[in-house]
């Protein structure tokens, strides 16, 4: 097996350096975004659809299982043993299976497909141990007769242990059986192992993913097109995927690698929200996901949550409770800013600014006014005056003494508050809390091939950039630490930046 690095460009982050799949481009003159640019797909209600089909019937087995393990230790205690049955299991038993399905898909167990029986197994165990620890401290606290029942929760324990366990493998095998369960999934790859992945997933059903095809250069695998699992070289991931609705892929690297591995898995990146590498690698970056078997393939497994319909929501309801809550609150704050800009220079309270956002539509980004009136014209007349500094200005669009700012202005920049009236733009779902920074039509050219997933997403108030360095950074390293947030997107990461916020807020860390 061939040993394969992938370069890693340092950036000041706090977290890991993302990978950069695409080179910056320059040199281009967009004066507006590109209309045929490639945008990340759109994973909706079908993926949902697919994901409840596959889910719900895991979640019915699992449920199964536990009544029948708990009722039979109940029956045994009472007809063998002769011992109280303790409580009534009826009132107890819907909050303990609610808590064992919220604990299973946490742990990946809904829709569970692509776990190995070994993971499936530890997965099973460790929602079952929550479960019981959970009932077991109940009982401590509402109950005083613990010995009565400590007898019982053992033996249900193992019981469900069992149960779980031997119940998801027959349901398995008979869910495997229908073609409606499971995903529709893409093997890619431009050697043979990938028609034995094929081959291999035809005939394991029970994993739940169900191959439609096998994505490869014809002419590597000297092919002639008549072969029925062949569905289109890599220029056809996108109408391959769409046509079949698929949302995996398996991404089988080449043994005789010449390029970067990166360039075969970018091809499946912004159209599947889910990418399985397969193969023994080393010195892939651990950032970029967990390694998972695939029933007996290992691999490492990229999930880009910000495709997923369910996390979309789940970001969405972050957004409104942060934002409510954040202008309620402010709002003797929002209005003290606003007098102070009111009474120190003459022009409007607010300044909205065309920005571009999901999927590429200007919408109005709006701030504090920090900047004089007829701002254009005090730069160009300051720039004229000093033209060493243009080159500083035509870099970013930035100036680390800008005459176009107020006093005050200066002041609320220094502390990001000129961007509080942005929870406004937040509720209005126009942005997001967090997320990649707004930019104007002249920067679309800095994102290059990074430009369809940006726009696959909301820009943020804060983000990656804002707390890693912000206007210390080059213009590269904030692409790259924008397509990391978007590929690596969790509510914990959210909650983390936001976090930092405060400090780089209140240290004024790469601000001017």
């Amino acid at each position: 097996m061939a040993r394969i690095s992938v370069p890693v460009t340092a950036t000041r982050s706090a977290l890991p350096s993302p990978i950069h799949t695409g080179p910056i481009r320059s040199g281009v003159n967009l004066s507006t975004p590109p209309s045929n640019s490639t945008s990340a797909r759109k994973v909706g209600w079908e993926y949902l659809a697919q994901s409840i089909r596959t889910s719900l019937p895991l979640v019915v087995i699992d449920l199964l299982a536990l009544v029948v393990a708990i009722a039979v230790s109940r029956q045994f205690l009472i007809t063998v043993l002769g011992g109280a049955a303790g409580m009534n299991i009826s009132v107890i038993f819907p909050p303990i299976a609610m808590g064992f399905v919220l604990i299973g898909a946490e742990l990946g167990l809904y829709p569970g497909i692509q776990l190995s029986p070994v993971e499936e197994f530890r997965r099973l165990i460790v929602a079952a141990t929550s479960m019981f620890a959970v009932w077991t401290v109940a009982i401590l606290i509402v109950s005083e007769v613990f010995t009565v029942q400590k007898g019982f929760l053992a033996l249900s324990f193992l019981m469900c242990a069992t149960t779980l366990v031997m119940g998801r493998s027959v349901a398995r095998r008979v869910l495997g059986r229908c073609q409606w369960w499971g995903f529709p999934t893409l093997v890619c790859g431009d050697d043979t192992r990938a028609i034995e992945v094929f081959e291999w997933l035809r005939g394991s059903p029970h994993v739940g993913l169900r191959p439609v095809g096998v994505i490869a250069d014809p002419s590597t695998l000297e092919l002639d097109g008549s072969e029925s699992w062949f569905i289109g070289d890599w220029s056809s991931v996108r109408s391959a995927a769409v046509e079949n609705k698929a949302y995996w892929a398996l991404v089988i690297p080449s043994e005789e690698a010449h390029s970067d591995i990166t360039d075969e898995v970018s091809n499946c990146l912004e159209i599947l929200p889910h990418v399985q590498l397969i193969s023994e690698l080393t010195g892939l970056p651990d950032h970029w996901g967990g390694r998972r078997p695939v029933d007996g393939l290992d691999g490492i497994h990229i999930q880009q949550n910000l495709m997923l319909p369910g996390k979309r929501a789940m970001k969405r309801l972050m957004d409104l409770t942060v934002s409510v809550s954040a202008l309620l609150a402010l709002f003797p704050v929002l209005l003290a800013i606003a007098l102070a800009v009111k009474l120190t220079s003459r022009g409007p309270i607010f300044f909205g600014h065309t920005r571009l956002g999901l999927d590429g539509r200007g919408f109005k980004a709006w701030k504090f006014r920090t900047m004089v009136v007829d701002a254009d014209k005090t730069l160009e007349k300051h720039l004229q005056a000093h033209p060493e500094l243009r080159a500083e200005w035509e870099k970013d669009h930035k100036l680390k003494w800008d005459p176009r700012i107020t006093t005050v202005g200066r002041v609320f920049r220094k502390l990001s508050l000129d961007e509080l009236p942005q929870l406004w733009n937040v509720l209005c779902g126009e942005m997001s809390l967090v997320g990649p920074r707004p930019i104007v039509t002249k920067e679309v050219e800095k994102y290059g091939d990074c430009w369809g997933l940006y726009t696959s997403v909301k820009p943020g108030i804060t983000g990656l950039w804002q707390v890693s360095g912000r206007n210390n950074t080059t213009y590269d390293e904030r692409v790259q630490l924008d397509e990391y947030y978007v590929r690596n997107w969790s509510p914990w990461l959210d909650l983390y930046l936001m976090i930092r916020t405060v400090r780089t807020v209140l240290f004024a860390e790469g601000a001017y």
